[in-house]
């Protein structure tokens, strides 16, 4: 029974994000198709190289790259949908271990189920859904991409540094997300923190941006490890600093939800 439920919320959740963010994968391109038959490539990639200095760090544009290629295309116009996908992570975080409380209650006195094992169960779940978001969209992004060319080894490994370096980001978004649903009453409210604290660190970006003499912001402004455009030109390599603040953040905020999730109290039903 307990593993139907599980199983049944997981596939949930993974269906209520991948759809949203399959169709505006598609839409990527099919805007593609559109400013390739109309010659608008070449302007876009010339508007994106005019771009201030601020503007282009907070972009992620590193160098001037031919647009009409649909994987330079990709890499920018993808970050809409990277940072909707993250915001469903963030969401789906947040609602963890709080959106169904009075039916948990139930289970943990029915069952010898313990508090470590139902935390450990949808934490392991959640990075599991990341994971096969991630892959799924990958295969969208690939299709997409040979609709209008044959993929080769080197293209479809760059499709594999992009989601590759937005799975392991968003697995620290998830942490942060449980840590707040095991602190939060409702699933709404820690659903809102999750993706607050999201756009916040997304947000925090621009203050690097504009006043280089803070450029240590860089490395908590975590959304930028996995912008599409760094995965596509430096590959799937960290600075010793990037893994400790990525891999700090995530072992933290882990161990954090746990011990607070272990010491919560849920509601019943019958209040």
């Amino acid at each position: 029974m307990k593993l139907k439920y599980e199983t049944r919320r997981f596939f949930t959740a993974l269906f209520a994000a991948f759809l949203p963010c399959a169709i505006l994968t598609a839409g990527v391109y099919i805007i593609y198709y559109f400013c390739f038959l109309r010659g608008l490539t070449t302007p876009l990639s010339y508007w994106y190289a005019g771009l201030s200095d601020a503007w282009k760090l907070f972009l992620s544009v590193l160098s001037p790259l031919d647009m009409g290629d649909p994987l330079a295309f990709f890499a920018r116009a993808f970050v809409p949908v990277y940072l909707v996908e993250s915001i469903c992570v963030a969401v789906t975080a947040g609602r963890g271990l709080t959106s169904d409380e009075g039916g948990l209650s139930e289970l943990l006195y029915a069952l010898p189920v313990s508090r470590a094992s139902v935390f450990f169960t949808r934490f392991s779940g959640g990075l599991l859904y990341v994971l096969l978001l991630n892959l799924l969209l990958c295969g969208v992004s690939i299709g997409g991409y040979c609709i209008f060319f044959h993929p080769t080894a080197s293209y479809l490994l760059s499709y594999g540094i992009i989601f590759f370096r937005i799975f392991l980001f968003q697995c620290v978004v998830y942490a942060i997300g449980t840590l707040y649903s095991a602190c939060t009453r409702t699933s709404g409210a820690g659903a809102l923190w999750s993706a607050l604290t999201l756009v916040f660190l997304w947000l925090l970006g621009l203050v690097p941006s504009y006043l280089p003499v803070v450029n240590f912001l860089w490395f908590v402004s975590l959304p930028f490890y996995a912008m599409p455009e760094y995965a596509f030109r430096l590959g799937p390599y960290y600075s010793l600093l990037q893994i400790v603040c990525l891999g700090g953040v995530f072992v933290l905020c882990t161990l954090a939800a746990f011990f607070a999730y272990r010491r919560r109290e849920f509601p019943t039903e019958r209040g």
